[in-house]
């Protein structure tokens, strides 16, 4: 509740904070769009309503910006930023897929054939 009002009473070190987390999530929004193509990127966890669309407002915000800046990476899908549904949660179901994806992902025997080339495991 605390960053909440910190958030409406529009306190610079608060609205810093966020606008450098802009900067750096955009810039890691980027490279996973870059690696992986998803459709959609999802934003949750502690942060009250508020902040989180936000950011998430200003993150579309800065993507269509991109689009618009550089239009010979037009061609570059930017996926739509959104909201994880499962409010703080989402961090524990995200990884609670991952042995659902070591299972069925047809992708997972290559990455795990690849780790243990390197002498990793």
């Amino acid at each position: 509740q605390e960053l909440e009002s910190l958030f409406e009473e529009q306190n610079a070190y608060l609205w810093e904070w966020l606008n450098e987390a802009v900067d750096c999530l955009d810039s890691m929004l980027d490279a996973i769009n870059v690696i992986f193509g998803p459709e959609a990127t999802f934003l949750g966890g502690h942060f009250p309503n508020p902040i989180l669309d936000y950011l998430i407002e200003r993150l579309n915000i800065e993507a269509t910006a991109t689009r618009a800046s550089q239009p010979d990476r037009s061609v570059v899908y930017q996926p739509k930023v959104l909201r994880a549904t499962s409010g703080d949660l989402s961090s524990a179901l995200g990884a609670a897929t991952l042995p659902l994806y070591e299972s069925f992902s047809t992708r997972s025997d290559s990455t795990r054939s690849n780790l243990n080339d390197n002498g990793s495991s």
